[in-house]
């Protein structure tokens, strides 16, 4: 490596690998927060915390760092299912011998370092073992530990750049979001392992210093991209600019695909003429797939420039966002209904059983007794078995390579 090297995160290298320019193209563009970067981050703090204060012998109940924390039903559950998984391999390994929690760490070579950054959780077992654990607390689905290079990131430079190197670690991903199914994947590296994650690394980085470095468009490297959709990454906007040149003529000349309405990818795919290749239907599918994610930011960047100036892009306006209405007070909500003739059972039918819900009240009433968020759920669905209705959502379509 001769060219000036800038160190990446380890989070960023499946994005790099996949698009090289994506580091350089981001240069310069100011952090970007979210609300469920914020909650990831509360829960990340009160991770930590548990067992911080453990160590220095503080009171790290659930009540306690729930209320220290301000961690909403929501962020609880996340919380107890990691903490849950993190107390699982140490139950596994015999306990901790030593620790650190979100600790900065690099990779270097050659004298220069090529990544950096902080990793959740890396612990040494009273069996000898030594474990790296990464949190996740998004909603998008991430690759399991064995293929991710967050992960690798995060444990070369424990085998290859210490005196005392182990042989062997083990890398832990442990994903769990409110809404998203909880996964725990764990991936074993030895020497070799290492060896041949450092080369691609080093690679990988290389690869992204390159004045000339590619910027390579994709649903996956351009989803938590910064430049995609802004003129920094011309590619970008060039592909969602070109869908229409991807598509048979006779679909062209549809009423329904006039230039302004490119983005409206939906109508895109729904119009592909029945006689394409599938070829070029995949082709098509995954320039679709990739623009629908630049596109959001397009949308976004959109309606604030529209709030600042209602005609600031020809042919586009601001239309008031649908209204939902709700009662949460059900009770005299009863009551007034019943003045106007509603009879109960009329009344029950208006309403709908949630199974969380149910699952929520049953944890908070025999938490006390140790019962988990898990045997809650367990206890509710044996309960209500035979009244169960099992429904499966249309199947989502996912590029998965040639």
């Amino acid at each position: 490596m001769t060219q000036t090297i800038k160190p990446a995160h380890p989070s960023k290298l499946s994005q790099m690998s996949l698009c090289p320019g994506s580091m350089k193209a981001q240069e310069g563009f100011p952090s970007q927060t979210s609300e469920a970067a914020e909650s990831g981050n509360r829960v990340h703090d009160a991770l930590r915390a548990v067992m911080e204060w453990a160590n220095e012998g503080r009171e790290n109940s659930l009540v306690t760092i729930v209320k220290h924390f301000g961690l909403s039903d929501r962020e609880r559950r996340v919380y107890r299912f990691i903490l849950h998984e993190v107390m699982s391999i140490l139950s596994e390994h015999l306990g901790p011998t030593t620790y650190e929690c979100e600790q900065p760490f690099s990779l270097t070579h050659n004298g220069t370092e090529i990544i950096s950054g902080i990793r959740d959780f890396v612990v040494k077992c009273g069996d000898g073992t030594i474990h790296v654990v990464e949190y996740k607390t998004g909603r998008i689905e991430v690759e399991a530990a064995d293929l991710n290079l967050q992960i690798a990131g995060y444990v070369v430079p424990i085998m290859l750049q210490k005196s005392d190197s182990p042989t062997e670690v083990f890398g832990h991903l442990i994903q769990a979001s409110w809404d998203a199914e909880e996964k725990h994947s764990i991936v074993r590296y030895g020497i070799e392992d290492a060896e041949n994650a450092y080369r691609e690394i080093l690679d990988i980085v290389a690869k992204a210093n390159d004045d000339e470095a590619l910027r390579i468009p994709g649903q996956k490297q351009c989803r938590f991209c910064q430049a995609r959709g802004t003129a920094v990454c011309p590619e970008s906007t060039d592909l969602v600019e070109s869908l229409p040149d991807l598509i048979d003529q006779p679909v062209l000349r549809s009423p329904e695909i006039a230039p302004e309405r490119v983005g409206d990818l939906m109508k895109v795919q729904t119009l592909l003429q029945a006689s394409m290749s599938p070829e070029r239907r995949s082709r098509v599918l995954r320039a679709c797939l990739t623009a629908d994610v630049i596109s959001k930011k397009l949308k976004e960047e959109a309606k604030e420039i529209l709030k600042e100036d209602a005609g600031a892009i020809p042919g586009f306006k601001l239309v008031d966002g649908s209204k939902t209405k709700s009662v949460d007070d059900i009770e005299p909500a009863f009551e007034m209904l019943q003045n106007i003739g509603f009879t109960g059972d009329e009344y029950q039918a208006c309403l709908k059983f949630s199974l969380s819900r149910a699952v929520h009240i049953l944890h908070s009433k025999m938490k006390a007794d140790g019962m988990t968020q898990a045997g809650a759920k367990k206890m509710i669905e044996t309960t209500l078995e035979e009244l169960i209705n099992v429904e499966t959502n249309e199947p989502s379509l996912r590029y998965v390579g040639e």
